[in-house]
């Protein structure tokens, strides 16, 4: 059994830490309002502690966050593996692959007015189950998925393969030389849309919608391959979506009701395609 205090002897490794504020619904462009900070810390044996402070995350001292940690149930954040998942025993060189984790932060959103408490397990096990369906339909600008990490008889994690850069980045830094993760040929527009657009038409194909297509869920390879990632959102067209898509990046989604839908991936692609044009890309006759 995990010790009840966290054996954590530095802040900095929490991981993940934010600071929650509220916004005036009558007034927004007033100031937000501090609410409280949250924190998470992980041991090497995957036990989670989560803890909630009302003092700014620079004000809090160590006595403070380790008195504020509690052990959280491992049936809260990790879903017990289906019989038929592909799975890899932890632990993984996190240097070879990326390892998805659950959202811990919001352990505390999910527990809270009779919310239900398993929302984090569901939905990292949704996206293991999407992910187990594109890795036998596999496609060059959608990720490779390698399995499930576990420890026990629970999913800790989604191993995935890890590119250095997001589309963001790379529109952020056109043509910089100051890091080996940033190619110094400018961005082809054209291609790269065309290969984000593929991937999108390859789910569809499938029946499944993304959801949550933005900048920051399509990677570039050394030779800027555009590959989608971040499938937490991508489900059966029609069915109803656990989590709505990244704020500015959809178009008038009720999110209080929302399912998905093939719609939602054509209006972001027209914004990426916004995005990535005023960036000022290479872009070639007939483009998308």
């Amino acid at each position: 059994m995990p010790p009840e205090i966290a054996p954590i002897s530095h802040r900095r490794q929490l991981k993940p830490l934010g600071e929650v504020f509220s916004i005036s619904q009558t007034n927004p462009n007033s100031s937000p309002k501090f609410l409280y900070t949250k924190f998470c810390f992980v041991t090497p044996t995957f036990d989670v502690y989560f803890g909630r402070l009302p003092i700014p995350k620079t004000k809090m001292t160590f006595e403070d966050i380790k008195s504020a940690l509690k052990l959280v149930p491992d049936s809260a954040i990790y879903p017990k593996i289906p019989a038929h998942l592909l799975c890899i025993q932890a632990p993984v060189d996190e240097g070879e692959m990326y390892i998805k984790r659950p959202r811990i932060l919001d352990y505390d959103k999910f527990t809270e007015e009779g919310s239900s408490s398993d929302w984090i397990p569901r939905q990292l096990l949704q996206e293991a189950c999407t992910l187990e369906l594109l890795q036998r339909n596999p496609h060059p600008n959608i990720v490779n998925y390698h399995g499930c990490i576990f420890v026990h008889d629970r999913i800790v994690g989604l191993a995935l393969d890890k590119y250095a850069q997001t589309l963001e980045q790379r529109v952020a830094h056109p043509t910089s030389r100051s890091s080996s993760l940033f190619p110094s040929r400018p961005l082809d527009v054209e291609i790269c849309m065309q290969q984000i657009r593929a991937a999108v038409m390859h789910l569809h194909s499938l029946g499944l919608a993304h959801n949550d297509l933005n900048p920051m869920n399509v990677m570039l390879d050394e030779g800027d391959r555009a590959v989608l990632i971040d499938f937490g959102s991508c489900q059966p067209v029609g069915q109803r979506l656990m989590t709505a898509g990244t704020s500015g990046w959809y178009d008038e989604m009720d999110v209080e009701d929302v399912v998905s839908k093939t719609q939602h991936d054509e209006f972001a692609l027209g914004e990426v395609a916004g995005l990535v044009g005023e960036a000022g890309g290479v872009w070639g006759v007939g483009c998308w």
